[in-house]
């Protein structure tokens, strides 16, 4: 369920984090993600991330654990990312994923191919009106357009 006064919450968080530095297990884009539904929501699906990685490395390995603890089936050819958004939004958020991705009003989370070769295939983002934003590697935040959108979740 939304909090009352969402968006304003949610443009408060982006406002706040429009400079914010990249640092993988603190400030990276599934723990952004994971603010935002808080800061929506008032509950946060990613207390088992918090702490646990600070490279791309041990963000790959944490994607993974989650997925074993929660018997989630992989392979190492999937996109973890999105198969941790989908259990995270779906399962225990009660999120839905969006069928059409032309309809992501403020507040949807959407996923993104990387820009950079890696580990991890996608990024998360979240959707402020026009575009999504996501955290940059070189700092901030950076706009995704929805023509690049892999999937989403509302609530």
């Amino acid at each position: 369920m939304m909090r009352r006064n969402w968006p304003q919450r949610l443009c408060r968080l982006v406002n706040a984090r429009y400079n914010s530095e990249f640092i993988w297990g603190v400030h990276d884009c599934a723990l952004f993600a994971c603010d935002a539904v808080e800061t929506m929501t008032g509950t946060d699906p990613g207390p088992f991330f918090r702490g646990r990685y600070t490279s791309e490395i041990g963000a790959y390995k944490a994607l993974r654990r989650y997925l074993e603890l929660n018997h989630v089936e992989h392979d190492k050819r999937e996109d973890l990312l999105r198969l941790v958004a989908q259990s995270c939004l779906e399962l225990y958020q009660g999120w839905k994923l969006v069928e059409s991705l032309r309809v992501t009003p403020r507040g949807t989370i959407g996923l993104f191919p990387s820009p950079q070769p890696g580990l991890i295939k996608s990024v998360l983002g979240v959707c402020t009106g026009e575009t999504f934003v996501v955290p940059s590697t070189e700092g901030g935040l950076t706009s995704y357009p929805r023509d690049r959108l892999l999937a989403a979740w509302r609530p």
